[in-house]
């Protein structure tokens, strides 16, 4: 097994807003020269049964989970 030494960067992005989405994407693309793979890994669940969960708790959930996958696949 070789040992290899490497870097990591990393970049906060609110993957619900196409502004903060496109300014980490071309962060990326900077820093590696360009991007060959998209993983969709953002989601997060409600902690609250349907009858107690709030509009906005909702739209937020929507907003992460839906939107963002639409957003970084754009």
């Amino acid at each position: 097994m070789s040992e290899g030494g490497g870097w990591a960067k990393s970049r906060i992005c609110d993957i619900s807003d196409s502004a903060s989405v496109n300014e980490a994407f071309d962060f990326a693309i900077g820093q590696l020269g360009g991007l060959d793979v998209l993983v969709n890994a953002a989601g997060i669940a409600p902690n609250a049964t349907a009858d107690e969960i709030t509009l906005d708790e909702w739209e937020h959930v929507f907003a992460v989970n839906t939107r963002g996958t639409f957003l970084t696949n754009q």
